[in-house]
């Protein structure tokens, strides 16, 4: 950038044109970099591989400045040089302690030795890289190798380079020859690096639900070999590719594997992933696969409630103002089904993040992210209530200082009884009152009460654009300041678009009502707090239905809501701790699957004259694939067994 500001200022003298003339074609010009000098290997890179530069930089000022240009704090940085023979022996030691100091890892190799022993210049590089480590204020976690075969260094920073890491091929730029001894053969910096950058990768794709078939066919459609293994017994759908193969846990072939994509859900501590850990095999999640070259904007929403609905109802918004973008993650397609690398600069993608896919995905970067709320959940894995709420604030990990963070004051409450880092960016708070609340300088305070919202200074009621209920109301205005933050829509333009939302399938979505029942279908509920959302906009008592595989929370808040609950009906693999946790309150009967809860539950409402509510409060792999699965069966369950066809 140096460089380029010197050649304007002198063909702007050399020409006599001002500056500002200069400016205006420059804007219009299509700059080609200099060949040889930072210059990109190639921007058609299939996944998951580094970016690759070569550049010509000989001497230690050069190189220096070129590791300082590609250097990111979020990125590991390998470089790949070594020192021309028969010329100055002083800048060895120097460069070696350079590349030491300021990059991850350095490859020392053979650059054009002519003369002299490959092997001693090697070794005087290597003699300033170790003296750097002896003498550095704080121990460097650089590792330094080395080898004499420029060809085998060059692949195998390449080979060991993941999709965010970059290498930087250092010493020889344009240049299309080596000479080693009187010898002058043909060699390509630019050219290995090609050749090494196209070379077909293994992966082990663990868990062969929706998001990992997702990731195993973005791999194979590139030409990568892939082997895709689940804890139960999987068979691939008849569409898929040759270069996919299932694979049991037990021959699982770590030799050929260049890393290990991870579906959501899979725990930390499974045993495949402890085992690359031991082999050293990289580990990514589907998330990070997907948003590999991703050229385009993201908005990141999490929250134990309500983020679904938030990026459905952004999505919505979004393509009824025309704009082109996408919801993905924990909600509608896995990233890499959408293959982003290929969108285009304008889109917009708004992802859905658990606290699992957060704890196990790098952080991208978020021109808008959100947390829609916050309660206990997935105690079962997070162990305590801080660690949980610590996964879900990773998020803020994804923003910059010109990001715009969206929460609730519930969240907010947390942060700082849990004494978090507040990112350094633009903080809206949102709720009834900010009394209490120690918010830093970059909070701001958007008061939402009573079904009105206070924008520009003024009351607005959330009625008129159809959010009833506080939860949808807060969601909705969640999803339009994302937008606003991201694509400058106005929030009040953006609500009026939520006139004709109709909601998420399986988000209390009615499937039966005849005027004197109601059947509602909240399968989408995987927790209690979500459970304690449905009933409290129940209008009369309902038999409850609820159960499943539970995620190691207590059930006895379900005390605060009798009044909204005539019978309760408990199935799945929690049935018992549920009922355990109202005995006394609330009476209830257990069923070991859900299709018998049901069918008693029709029973209840035909005698009864009440409504149903399914609202499961659990997780759904005791009995179902997920949410979707058991919704769907709900609904075949109810037309099956209409409690009117009964009369």
């Amino acid at each position: 950038s140096q460089n380029f500001a010197f050649a304007i200022i002198i063909v702007s003298k050399a020409l006599g044109l001002p500056l500002r003339s200069l400016e205006r074609i420059l804007k219009s010009a299509r700059i080609l970099p200099v060949p040889g000098r930072l210059e990109l290997v190639t921007e058609d890179r299939l996944p998951w591989r580094p970016l690759v530069y070569v550049d010509y930089a000989h001497t230690p000022d050069a190189l220096e400045n070129a590791i300082l240009n590609l250097r990111r704090p979020d990125q590991k940085l390998t470089v790949v040089f070594g020192c021309g023979g028969d010329r100055d022996r002083s800048k060895r030691s120097k460069m070696g302690s350079i590349a030491s100091r300021l990059a991850d890892h350095v490859i020392v190799t053979n650059d054009n030795p002519r003369s002299e022993a490959p092997e001693q210049i090697i070794q005087e590089i290597l003699a300033g890289a170790n003296r750097a480590k002896d003498h550095a204020a704080e121990a460097l976690a650089t590792t330094v190798s080395s080898t004499p075969d420029r060809k085998l260094a060059i692949t195998s920073a390449i080979e060991n380079g993941g999709g965010r890491d970059v290498v930087l091929i250092a010493g020889k730029g344009h240049e299309n020859y080596q000479i080693i001894g009187s010898e002058r053969s043909y060699f390509s910096d630019r050219a290995q690096a090609q050749a090494a950058l196209c070379m077909s990768r293994s992966w082990l794709v663990l868990g062969a639900g929706v998001s990992g078939l997702a990731a195993a066919n973005h791999l194979a459609h590139y030409g990568d070999n892939v082997y895709i293994c689940d804890d139960k017994l999987v068979a691939l759908p008849s569409s898929h590719q040759n270069n996919i193969k299932i694979c049991d846990i037990r021959s699982i072939p770590w030799e050929r594997l260049s890393g290990v994509v991870t579906s959501p859900g899979v725990s930390p501590e499974h045993p495949v992933i402890s085992t690359a850990k031991i082999s050293s095999v990289e580990i990514i999640s589907e998330i990070d696969l997907g948003f590999d070259r991703y050229k385009g904007d993201i908005v990141a929403v999490t929250g134990t409630n309500g983020k679904s609905t938030t990026v459905d109802m952004a999505e919505f918004i979004s393509k009824k103002l025309g704009l082109s973008a996408w919801a993905c993650g924990n909600i509608g397609q896995p990233p890499t089904a959408l293959n982003l690398r290929e969108a285009p600069s304008n889109s917009l993608a708004i992802v859905e993040l658990s606290s699992y896919q957060l704890d196990g995905s790098l952080a991208w970067p978020a021109k808008a992210a959100a947390i829609t709320s916050f309660s206990s959940d997935h105690l079962a894995r997070h162990k305590t209530l801080p660690n949980y709420f610590m996964a879900k604030w990773k998020i803020t990990n994804w923003l910059s200082s010109a990001s715009t963070l969206v929460i609730s004051t519930d969240v907010a409450r947390f942060a700082e009884e849990f004494g978090v880092y507040w990112p350094d960016c633009r903080v809206l708070v949102i709720g009834e009152s900010s009394a209490g609340l120690r918010l830093p300088s970059q909070c701001e305070f958007i008061e939402l009460s009573g079904g009105r919202v206070k924008l520009c200074g003024n009351f607005i009621s959330l009625s008129q654009f159809g959010l009833s209920g506080v939860h949808n109301q807060l969601n909705g205005l969640v999803a339009s300041l994302l937008l606003e933050s991201v694509r400058g829509a106005d929030a009040l333009e953006s609500l009026a678009r939520l006139r004709d939302y109709r909601g998420l399938p399986f988000r209390c979505e009615v499937v039966f009502d005849d005027g004197s029942l109601k059947i509602i279908n909240d399968s989408k509920s995987t927790n209690l707090e979500s459970t304690l959302a449905a009933l409290s906009v129940a209008a009369k008592p309902v038999i409850l239905l609820m159960g499943g595989q539970g995620k190691g929370e207590s059930y006895k808040a379900l005390a605060t809501r009798i009044s909204n609950i005539r019978s309760l009906i408990v199935f799945g693999a929690s049935r018992d701790a549920i009922a355990q946790d109202v005995a006394g309150t609330l009476s209830c009967e257990t069923y070991e699957k859900m299709q018998a809860a049901v069918l008693r539950a029709m029973e209840l409402a035909r005698d009864n004259k009440c409504d149903i509510l399914f609202s499961p409060g659990c997780a759904s792999f005791d009995e179902f694939k997920n949410f979707e699965d058991r919704g769907k069966t709900f609904n075949k369950l109810v037309i099956a067994n209409n409690p009117m066809n009964k009369n």
